[in-house]
């Protein structure tokens, strides 16, 4: 039986939830799942890179537009 995974649209309403961001903004850049959900995502609003496990906000300049 094929597990369901959370969408991204779903992803992005909550960390738009969470911390403020609107959702248009959010570019989602990595995504780590447990039981179909999403634990942890890394992200960017405005150039700005951004790492949640949705508990905690850190800025992450890693993922910082450019510093790929």
């Amino acid at each position: 039986m094929k597990q369901l995974i959370e969408s991204n649209a779903s992803i992005k309403a909550r960390i738009a939830e969470c911390w403020g961001f609107q959702r248009k903004q959010i570019v989602l850049l990595e995504l780590g799942y447990h039981d179909g959900w999403c634990d942890h995502a890394a992200f960017r609003v405005r150039g700005v890179g951004y790492s949640t496990d949705f508990k905690t906000l850190v800025m992450d300049p890693v993922w910082d537009e450019g510093a790929e």
